[in-house]
């Protein structure tokens, strides 16, 4: 697998994702986004990844899914490309082997050629991940990539105790971006 980002921004609110997603832009510095622990389970994987959004050649979304693995199964069910596990090792293998070859119900992106035609179901995993993601974020194959606490890398920033806000967030994010 290619290498993530070497800095993690843990991000618990909309305002927090998109301060993150400004100061990438105005650095040019590559980040992980990685959800803060309770929103996958408070809110579901569809619900954050709709708050966490796409990846983009600087941002690269990660979902806490805790040490749940129905949690980590819904959410490559509905498209999240990377997942972090803090399970045990024996569960952690029991995930990574059973989402190889996962297919999904979910329809993801697509492109249908003919409007009138439906998609069909199951698709295979390989078909829904994000065009356009940048070639140096991918993984060695078309797979879902789980990782564990211990592939996060030691550069995080929690967002959770600041209460700084709109463009003051985006220039502190930048100030510990640019350090």
């Amino acid at each position: 697998m290619t290498p993530l980002p070497s800095r993690v921004v843990i991000v618990h609110t909309r305002e927090h994702v998109a301060a993150t997603r400004a100061a990438a832009e105005k650095t040019g510095v590559a980040v992980m986004l990685l959800s803060a622990p309770h929103i996958a389970s408070a809110g579901g994987p569809l619900y954050a990844k709709a708050l966490m959004g796409d990846a983009t050649s600087l941002i690269i979304p990660v979902l806490d899914c805790g040490d749940d693995p129905g949690l980590a199964w819904r959410a490559a069910d509905v498209g999240w490309r990377y997942i972090l596990f803090r399970g045990s090792d024996a569960l952690l293998e029991k995930v990574r082997s059973a989402l190889q070859t996962k297919e999904t119900s979910f329809p993801g992106k697509q492109k249908v050629e003919d409007p009138t035609i439906e998609s069909s179901f199951p698709r295979k995993r390989e078909s829904m991940f994000f065009d356009g993601l940048d070639p140096r974020f991918r993984g060695d194959d078309n797979h879902v990539v789980v990782i564990t606490p211990d592939e996060i890398p030691s550069d995080v920033l929690d967002l959770a105790r600041t209460t700084r806000k709109g463009e003051v967030l985006v220039k502190w994010i930048v100030g510990w971006m640019t350090e």
